[in-house]
């Protein structure tokens, strides 16, 4: 099976952000983790002023575990905007999004230990 992570940036509408918070939060989180094939997901905020003025300042990360990505990625797809998977207008609508496919293993730091 393969393991994959789904990369969202996104931003809310000016004045919008709680309405933003809530709905992705409380809703949209669990609307993609109930399509099979996506096991997980995180969200988070950007830190500090952005490098660049006007960029996303929100992103979530999504594990899926498929043989066929693709398909996990169409059914999501096909849910958007219906009642399986409502959108909401407080999400600006240039959202970025891409599919990355694992390569190596997950690495951990390698603790040092006290003499």
């Amino acid at each position: 099976m393969g393991e994959y992570k789904l990369v969202v940036l996104t931003r809310p509408v000016e004045g919008r952000e709680e309405e933003f918070n809530d709905w992705y939060n409380n809703q949209h989180l669990d609307d993609v983790l109930a399509i099979p094939g996506f096991t997980a997901a995180q969200r988070f905020r950007l830190k500090g002023d952005p490098m660049k003025p006007g960029a996303w300042n929100y992103f979530a990360i999504y594990e899926v575990s498929h043989d066929d990505p693709k398909a996990v990625i169409d059914d999501m797809m096909s849910r958007v905007g219906t009642d399986r998977m409502p959108m909401s207008e407080a999400m600006a609508e240039d959202l970025y999004c891409e599919l990355f496919e694992e390569i190596t293993p997950r690495k951990v730091a390698k603790v040092a230990q006290a003499a």
